[in-house]
Formats: C-alpha cells, structure tokens, sequence
C-alpha cells in the first residue's frame, strides 16, 4: 500500500476510536440520567402521596402555594435532564 493511503486508513481509524470514545461516554451519561429521573418521578411520587395523607392542612392558600412551587421545581429539574440528554 502506498504511504498517503497507510495514513488515511490511521486517520480514519483514528477518528473512528474518538467516535466509539463518545458513544460509550454518552451512553453511560444517558444510563445516569435515566436513572436521575426515574429516581426524581419516585420522588414526586412519593411527595404526592405524603401530600395527599397528610392530616390537617394549614392554610389551603399556603399549600397550594407550596404544592405549585414544588411542582415548578420538579419541572425545572426535568426540563434541564432533558436539555442535557440532548447534548
């Protein structure tokens, strides 16, 4: 073989080693994200349901106040997982 094509074919395989580098982090990157979320839907599971057995509510209005602000937060979070599952 010629030496140009001795050095394409490095090249390329070069390029082809950073490739599946980047696959294999974005995979474990996607593995801990879908892992973060499924842990914050247990979360949110889990805060609906003490909200929703929780004996005696204070104040309607500052509870619901409370509930929209950590429903807001738990969205944010979501939004910004997703964002970064597209990167």
């Amino acid at each position: 073989m010629s030496e140009g094509l001795n050095e394409k074919i490095i090249e390329l395989e070069s390029k082809f080693s950073l490739l599946i580098k980047k696959y294999n982090n974005l995979k474990i990157e996607n593995r801990d994200l879908n892992q973060e979320i499924t842990e914050k839907e247990i979360d949110i599971i889990i805060k609906k349901y003490q909200i929703k057995n929780q004996n005696g509510i204070k104040d309607p209005l500052t509870e619901t106040n409370h509930i929209k602000e950590e429903i807001d937060s738990t969205i944010n979070e979501i939004d910004n997982l997703i964002h970064n599952l597209k990167k």
